[in-house]
């Protein structure tokens, strides 16, 4: 009996585990042609929302504390499309890198690549072409 209940155990432990691996930077993909995304930080509060058609992407944070603790704040308002008016949902996707504060963000129209850079503070916000 306690060796059923032993492995039972550990079955249960390996399925939790296995469950906290995920490598794709989200847990539940949208649609391919959604518009709007939310990728995931390492910090637990905030996301990244991307616009799929254009580019832009809003750093948006929630709470449980209190209104004063929600926000958005805009990383990147420019349409990087550059006014492209074949442009459709899906076009761009964020890749997390290894820096908690830094993603990739990459046109899969034509292979375009931006670092972005999420902050709590404005001045250490950016989004910067990659050569």
């Amino acid at each position: 009996m306690k060796r059923l209940l032993f492995t039972f155990l550990m079955v249960i432990m390996a399925a939790y585990v296995i469950a906290q691996e995920s490598t794709h930077p989200l847990a539940y993909p949208p649609s391919p042609d959604a518009r709007y995304r939310l990728y995931p930080t390492q910090n637990m509060y905030m996301f990244l929302r991307l616009d799929t058609k254009t580019g832009q992407i809003i750093q948006v944070q929630w709470s449980t504390k209190g209104s004063e603790y929600r926000f958005t704040s805009t990383l990147s308002n420019i349409d990087l499309t550059y006014g492209d008016t074949t442009a459709t949902a899906g076009r761009f996707m964020l890749y997390p890198t290894t820096n908690i504060y830094n993603f990739l963000l990459i046109d899969q129209k034509d292979g375009r690549t931006w670092q972005v850079q999420w902050s709590h503070e404005p001045e250490n916000r950016l989004i910067t072409r990659i050569w």
